[in-house]
């Protein structure tokens, strides 16, 4: 009978074979040598050897007493060891937790060192970039305007405005040119594509600039170099373009005209006509203006008319539906319409120093400000959701609760037409047809929590 049998150590294993009667010696070894220790065990470490062997009492001494360990188990060393990593992996995964919901992504399996660099990243204090306040939280400190530029553009009326991000802007002149102006006022390019004036302009997400003429069945189209493209109206001969706005998702092109009937036209990125439909102007009269919004994934359009109705119309694609047409003449003669998209809200300016908010999807009217500084003519709005009016001396930027925030003088005896808002840095273009001035201004605010 043969027996294999270790002779060498646990990590190193020399496996001897040897007779049963010879098991007593052990690759030369007696089985007493074979389980002597000296030599073979680190005795520096605190354990000794009786005989060659590592006593219990000895061994007890050197591991310590295991009821007196800090952990839950206590049981064996083991026991005890597992638990200690399992608290710190548990406490890993908490700190990473409280880290990532102070904004610093972190993972629960991350290394010590890991934790410390994303503890050192955390923001702390005061507000930051992307951090939301409720606009009742801040009160204003300090607050002063600066002139950007005043400039003049010939000497006729200035009528339609349309800014793009980097400040620089379309404006459409009554001396029957479109005009590209930079973002310090000065004029980079006219072009007069009409035999009449240009009343409406506008801007889609290129940057291309869309002219709207009176007595021309077309909306002219230019590029940032004043390359120049037309889109045809279809089944009118002669009429005016009233309004153009433009889907800045999809560059679509929504465009208000008035002859022997009031038209809105839809045409796509590529200046095709999609769908066009009609009001009845023996009913509604002429459009004055029209605005488009896309709110809770409805496609709106906007018209208010020269006998103050005020039509809803929703885009499906290929199609178009009136929605409603309400009577608005409680509020006084209406100029110009804004849809604003961050709030579904509606406004409406209105020649007797008025605005009026109107839902979304309802002509239910939820105020109307009368007592503005000057006649409200010129409308527009923000990304943020805020609006300017001005007519006369007087522009106001307000809130969409109606609360006028501030104001800036014009000038006594001033027709403002038009007023526009740069889209990033909200520096508010003034078109003054009284002294025939551009005006930009910026306002500087600085606020503080209540």
């Amino acid at each position: 009978m043969k027996l294999r049998v270790n002779t060498g150590t646990e990590t190193t294993p020399v496996w001897t074979v040897v007779d049963a009667e010879d098991a007593t010696t052990l690759g030369g070894k007696t089985l007493a040598q074979a389980q002597d220790l000296t030599g073979r065990v680190d005795t520096t470490s605190g354990l000794s050897l009786t005989s060659g062997k590592v006593s219990a009492s000895t061994l007890k001494t050197s591991i310590g007493t295991l009821s007196t360990l800090k952990t839950t188990a206590k049981t064996s060393v083991v026991a005890s060891i597992n638990e200690l990593f399992q608290n710190v992996s548990d406490g890993k995964v908490t700190v990473a937790s409280a880290i990532t919901d102070k904004g610093q992504s972190v993972s629960g399996t991350a290394t010590f060192d890991q934790l410390a660099t994303a503890i050192s990243n955390l923001k702390t204090g005061g507000l930051f970039a992307g951090d939301t306040v409720n606009e009742s939280d801040l009160e204003i400190v300090s607050a002063n305007q600066q002139s950007v530029f005043s400039v003049k553009m010939g000497s006729d009326y200035y009528y339609g405005m349309a800014t793009l991000p980097d400040d620089s802007f379309y404006l459409a002149h009554a001396d029957n040119s479109f005009y590209y102006i930079s973002a310090s006022g000065t004029k980079i390019w006219s072009k007069e594509a009409g035999s009449s004036d240009c009343k409406v302009a506008a801007v889609d997400s290129k940057g291309n600039g869309y002219a709207g003429y009176q007595m021309n069945a077309s909306v002219k189209k230019f590029d940032k170099a004043g390359n120049m493209t037309v889109i045809t109206l279809p089944d009118v001969s002669y009429a005016n373009v009233c309004a153009i706005s433009i889907n800045q998702a999809t560059d679509d092109v929504y465009i208000a005209t008035e002859d022997s009937v009031s038209n809105l036209v839809k045409a796509n990125s590529s200046n095709q006509i999609v769908w066009r439909t009609a009001l009845d102007k023996s009913a509604y009269n002429t459009i004055k203006d029209m605005s488009f919004a896309t709110m809770n994934g409805v496609k709106y359009v906007y018209a208010i008319t020269a006998n103050n109705y005020l039509a809803c119309f929703v885009d499906s694609g290929s199609t178009v539906a009136l929605q409603w047409v309400a009577s608005i003449s409680d509020i006084g003669s209406v100029s110009r319409v804004h849809a604003d998209p961050v709030h579904g809200k509606v406004y409406i300016s209105t020649g007797n120093n008025g605005v009026a908010q109107y839902n979304a999807n309802s002509p239910m009217k939820n105020w109307f400000i009368t007592g503005l500084p000057s006649s409200g003519y010129a409308l527009t709005g923000d990304p943020q959701g805020f609006i300017y009016v001005c007519g006369g001396g007087t522009m106001v930027k307000m809130n969409h609760e109606g609360v006028a925030l501030w104001s800036h003088n014009v000038g006594s005896y001033h027709s403002v037409y038009e007023i526009a808002v740069t889209p990033i840095t909200n520096k508010v273009i003034i078109a003054d047809s009284s002294d025939y001035y551009l005006k930009c201004v910026r306002r500087n605010i600085q606020y503080r929590i209540k």
